[in-house]
């Protein structure tokens, strides 16, 4: 517990530092998430039912998102991508355990670098914007996993996915979306000062990105049981690897960025 609580805090601190720095902006910033894919690109690569050079796979995705964090005539269409891969990904996780050829194939391989790709070029798109969109998105995903480890562990009693996730609970899961909820109503009543029609699409956006990140977290627990593993890696003392930390973030990054962008356009600069 010490361990991963030590961990924890210097992964924030990197990130805080990383995020709000202003000497070397953007710098920093794009180092840290170039260095997050790679380290999440060579996991991930590590777990596919394919053989694969897991240095190569990583520095291709690392130099992809590298490209696309220059051009931000392409951010928007990347996070699109990145949020389309849930409505298949969804759907595995909900009909799990299918048949492994039906999904988990070389596909997978693809299936990944998008993810990551996208999910570095939304967090990089939205640190433009406003280095708190950043941050409210990330601890979205925080807020939503601490209810449900709470609420699950107090009054958790029906499964949620036994077949993907064992620990995981329909009680667990309303109680992270009713303390995203609390979270989302504060940011955007007190924080934005939003109200009416903008307050409902700022409030429907944030809670299915909430309600997606669990998706996230129960498809990387997917592969890994199908590939025999525990965790995706040892970079992390405690916790695993660095795909064990970010799994939801891959599912909510696109998919915030994306929605914000196309139904809240005014709302991208507000913060």
């Amino acid at each position: 517990m010490l361990t991963r609580s030590i961990t924890a805090l210097l992964l924030l601190v990197v990130v805080a530092i990383g995020v709000f720095s202003t000497a070397f902006q953007p710098y920093l910033i794009v180092l840290l998430l170039l260095a997050g894919a790679y380290a999440a690109a060579r996991e991930w690569a590590q777990m596919m039912p394919v053989k694969l050079s897991a240095p190569a796979f990583a520095l291709g995705v690392t130099a992809v998102s590298a490209l696309c964090l220059y051009f931000n005539e392409v951010w928007l269409g990347v996070s699109l991508i990145g949020a389309l891969i849930w409505i298949p990904a969804s759907y595995w996780v909900k009909r799990y355990p299918l048949h492994p050829k039906q999904w988990f194939n070389s596909r997978l391989v693809l299936i990944g670098a998008a993810l990551i790709v996208a999910s570095a070029t939304s967090a990089y798109a939205l640190w433009q914007s406003s280095a708190w969109w950043l941050i409210y998105a990330m601890a979205l995903v925080w807020v939503t996993d601490t209810g449900a480890y709470l609420f699950g562990r107090k009054w958790g009693k029906h499964k949620l996915a036994p077949n993907v996730s064992p620990n995981k609970t329909y009680e667990g899961m309303w109680g992270g979306l009713f303390l995203s909820a609390l979270y989302v109503l504060s940011i955007g009543l007190y924080a934005l000062e939003l109200s009416g029609l903008l307050l409902i699409e700022f409030f429907m956006l944030s809670i299915f990105c909430a309600y997606i990140s669990v998706a996230g977290d129960l498809f990387e627990s997917m592969i890994k049981r199908e590939a025999g593993v525990k965790d995706s890696g040892t970079m992390l003392p405690g916790h695993g690897g660095v795909l064990d930390r970010i799994d939801a973030q891959l599912a909510t990054l696109p998919i915030f960025y994306a929605g914000i962008t196309l139904l809240m356009n005014p709302l991208i600069s507000g913060f």
